[in-house]
């Protein structure tokens, strides 16, 4: 079983959903600067209208959509952004209720439970094609030590959540500078971050753009041949009629 486009854009929902979902929990335990928080809601609330999307597409797809609405309810609940519902929690005297916010979260995980049963072997042979296991235990362990490291060597690192949140930004490439090293061994960890993103990112990339070509040659390998089968019973009956 390949990859296909349906288990491509799962696959990147699954992504999505988990780094919002992360984002999302670090924010109950580590308050983040105002700008840091304002892009988190910015980013939770992109992920919020990708999900929606995908509802309204999946329904309307759908032949029987009030089943579809029945089984696929809380969906919708996952779908309201974190930001939105904070300010409604507010206006009705309930900014208290965290629980609530929480399960909102975790149906979201639960979403991408759902999808990743759905294409579990599909998944697993992407794992396999790209060697992401092994990508995935590298970045782990490259993260947590680095933040530890950064922690220890830098003075801009208040704490380990400091150098965690610094380490994660560079790898991504964004590196929004609310953390700056200012030492000489912080900022040769930033530059190594930076390289390490950079290729990681596109070893990413250029496996899964690999897989979907590979995939599309495959179907066309396999629409070629069904039709030099068809034309291969169409030669076979003219000779039998000949023969006769």
């Amino acid at each position: 079983m390949g990859l296909n486009k349906k288990s491509i854009i799962e696959l990147l929902m699954i992504i999505l959903i988990l780094t919002d979902s992360i984002l999302l929990m670090l924010m109950i335990f580590y308050n983040f600067s105002p700008l840091i928080t304002q892009i988190i809601y910015i980013f939770d609330l992109i992920v919020c209208f990708v999900l929606a999307i995908e509802f309204v597409y999946e329904l309307n797809k759908s032949d029987n959509r009030n089943h579809y609405l029945k089984k696929n309810w809380y969906y919708i609940i996952a779908m309201i952004p974190d930001y939105l519902l904070n300010i409604v929690l507010s206006l009705f005297g309930l900014a208290g209720i965290s629980w609530f916010v929480r399960l909102i979260r975790l149906l979201r995980i639960g979403r991408v439970l759902i999808l990743f049963k759905k294409n579990i072997k599909i998944f697993t042979d992407f794992i396999k094609e790209t060697h992401l296991d092994k990508l995935l235990t590298f970045l782990v362990i490259l993260v947590v030590s680095s933040s530890i490291a950064f922690f220890i060597v830098d003075e801009s690192a208040n704490s380990f959540i400091d150098g965690l949140w610094y380490v994660i930004v560079t790898l991504s490439t964004v590196g929004y500078g609310d953390i700056v090293p200012t030492t000489t061994n912080g900022r040769i960890i930033g530059f190594v971050l930076i390289i390490i993103g950079i290729l990681s990112f596109s070893i990413l990339t250029g496996a899964i753009s690999s897989i979907y070509t590979k995939r599309i040659e495959e179907e066309n390998k396999n629409e070629i041949d069904e039709r030099l089968n068809r034309i291969e019973a169409k030669l076979d009956k003219l000779l039998e009629i000949n023969e006769k």
